[in-house]
This record gives C-alpha cells, structure tokens and sequence, in this order.
C-alpha cells in the first residue's frame, strides 16, 4: 500500500490501504489449537474504532455464507507474527455485535493481539492481507483484503467465531449468547461475510450482493450429494496467496467417489463444485467458472491441483 501516516487518530486515512506491514520476521504455523505464544500474555490497549460505526438498517441483516472447513480452520503458510495493520483492525472494531457475533470487549482483547498476517503486495504500492489470530481450528478470526481498482476502495472477506465460554458474562440480548444457548453448541460463527469500505466511510456489509447465487449452488450441492457421502460445502482459500479468488467445494466420500460426469462433480468423482468468488476491480462477484491463471495450480501442493475441473477454463 502507499506511504501511511501513523496514529490511531488518522486510521481513517488508512482505509485507502497505506498500512505497512510490522518488522518482524516469518514464523512456523502453531499447532491447531494454540495461542500465539507472544500474544497470550499481550496487556496492550485494542485499537480504537477509526471509522464510523455503520449504520444496522444500511448493514442489512447477517447472511452466512460457507466459511472455512471447521475441522482445519486457516492454514496461513510464511506468516508473520505482528500486530494486525491499523487500517484493518479499524474495519473489524467498527462492525456492529450482530455482524461479528464477538462482544465488542472480546474483539477488542483480541485485536489487541498480534496475528499472524501475509503481506500481499499490490501493484502502485498497495498491500492486501491475508491474516487470523491462529492457524487451526480454534481462530477467532480470518480476513483477506482486496485493493480496489480506485485507490479509496478496499474489499472484505472476513469470518469471526467465538467459543461460547468466552461470554458467560456477555449480554444475554447478545446474538452470540442467544445462538449458544438455543443450539447448545461449542462455538457460534458468522460464517463467510463481505464487506466494501470507500474511504473514511463505515464498512458496507455486501454479502446479500452475493448471497443468492451462492446459497442456491449450496443447496443445490447438499441437496444432491449429501445423501451420498458428501460433506459441507466450504471456502478454498488455497490461493487467496495467488489472486483474488476463492472456491466453494464439498468433498466426496473417499471411499464413494462421485460418478465422474455428475452435475457438478470434477477432480474424477472426489469434489462438488458450488461456484466462485472473485474481487474484480471494486466489487465481489459469483462465478460458475474461472480461468486457470485465476485458480492456478501451487507450488509443491500437486493434490491441490487435478487434470480433470471443468469449471476452471483455458487462457488467462
């Protein structure tokens, strides 16, 4: 991102993505279910709400998209340890508790924290980021940020969860504290939201943008597939390293690989495909098809990569 002023007081002027990464060097992943060490004992006051809280009618009511794999959680290879940028931590501070389902004191304790964070340099000197608070999956958040096409656009992808022993003491009126008391689950998540910030203004909850077209192909996938040993649909972000696109899949029984031409079904009967979201220039966008330079194979990651997806085409 460009040259930045510094100070929570002028975080504003980093939504238009001038925050510079921290000096600190790369660290290994933690294991699944560990804090980082540095950070559990981190007393340090949370950044302040640098935007204008947006405003709940505007925000439109929370939508919940397939988030990543609950039994993996991120996986953020070449990480580094370090305090979330300014700019981004002002993002998730200024979302409304509907929105995050995290109390605004327990997102606040943890954006105090350092993150583990990938620096994703843009062209005209701008940085996208990927980051969570850990690798596994224990997270309590995971974000990717998409540079827009004008210099003051910035998109969001975000996920928050929060164990429901966090919020013993919470607001009874709290939706994360009614979801774990009516489901009598561990953990209460938003799933996959997103979201556009224009300048210094509040985060635009964009997820309805997206939300018809994808939620269809998931009920279309589950509907058709489950029954047979598919699992959940969830997000790829496999290379969210390499460009702005995600994946929807649900896995196969790998025992009861689909039939190889069933609608849908690629990677020789192992995965479901339930579409794509792609950042283009200012916006997110549903896709049934991307090109093989937007999904490209990775490095020394061969079972990421099959000869056989119809859904990801030739050219560039």
């Amino acid at each position: 991102m460009s040259p930045c002023v510094t100070g929570l007081v002028l975080a504003a002027a980093l939504l238009s993505g001038c925050a510079q990464p921290a000096a600190s060097g790369p660290v290994a992943a933690p294991a699944a279910a560990q804090a980082p060490a540095s950070a559990a004992g981190r007393t340090a006051d949370a950044p302040s709400p640098a935007i204008p809280v947006p405003d709940d009618n505007a925000s439109g009511p929370g939508m919940r998209l397939p988030g990543l794999p609950s039994a993996s959680g991120p996986q953020l290879d070449g990480a580094r340890l370090q305090r979330l940028p300014a700019d981004v931590a002002a993002v998730l501070s200024a979302l409304f508790t509907h929105q995050a389902l995290l109390p605004a004191d327990i997102r606040q304790r943890i954006l105090a924290q350092d993150a583990y964070v990938v620096d994703l340099p843009q062209p005209g000197g701008r940085h996208d980021y990927l980051a969570a608070d850990r690798d596994g999956p224990d997270f309590r958040y995971w974000l990717r940020t998409f540079s827009g096409t004008a210099p003051n656009v910035t998109g969001y992808l975000v996920q928050l969860r929060v164990p429901c022993r966090e919020l013993a003491t919470a607001n009874p009126a709290d939706e994360a504290w009614q979801r774990c008391s009516a489901q009598g689950t561990g953990v209460v998540d938003t799933g996959l939201r997103a979201y556009r910030v224009v300048g210094g203004h509040a985060p635009e909850n964009v997820t309805g943008d997206i939300a018809p077209a994808t939620l269809a192909a998931v009920r279309k996938t589950s509907g058709a597939y489950q029954r047979q040993g598919a699992g959940d649909v969830f997000a790829d972000t496999s290379r969210l390293t390499q460009g702005p696109v995600l994946r929807w899949t649900a896995e196969a029984d790998p025992e009861q690989p689909l039939p190889a031409t069933a609608a849908g079904v690629f990677d020789h009967g192992n995965q479901v495909h339930a579409g794509f979201l792609v950042w283009e220039g200012d916006r997110f966008h549903y896709r049934q098809t991307v090109t093989a330079a937007q999904w490209p194979c990775l490095a020394g990651k061969p079972s990421l990569c099959t000869d056989e997806d119809r859904y990801v085409t030739a050219g560039k």
